[in-house]
């Protein structure tokens, strides 16, 4: 006779939190001076701009899309002078693709970053 733990429902967590989760991780990403405008992510361009279906999520400088159980998530940044732009953009990519991952155990598909200026 097993003991069946009882079925206790489901925990939804909502695009704009996900869209969260990258925001503050990118932020903290060395070599990031500050989020981006974003006008390259998504609806009006960018690599989400094909996708249309799923949930969708924003947070300053971020866009992401859930569909079919991954998330797909764009990034505009701006970057510290002095910092490989190239490191930085994959930096960030693994950045917010592990935080994703650990927080919330969704797989994720895509991080796309966009390295829209270097401050001052």
């Amino acid at each position: 006779m097993g003991m069946d733990k009882p079925k206790l429902g489901t925990v939804r967590i909502a695009p704009s939190v996900l869209a969260m989760i990258a925001n503050l991780t990118t932020l903290e990403t060395p070599g990031v001076a500050k989020m981006g405008v974003g006008s390259n992510l998504h609806p009006a361009g960018g690599g989400l701009r094909t996708l249309s279906r799923g949930q969708q999520g924003a947070s300053d400088g971020v866009r992401l899309v859930v569909l079919d159980g991954a998330v797909h998530v764009d990034v505009a940044v701006v970057a510290l002078p002095g910092h490989s732009l190239r490191h930085l953009g994959k930096a960030v990519q693994q950045a917010v693709a592990d935080a994703l991952r650990l927080m919330v155990g969704m797989p994720v598909a895509e991080v796309n970053v966009f390295i829209e200026d270097v401050a001052d």
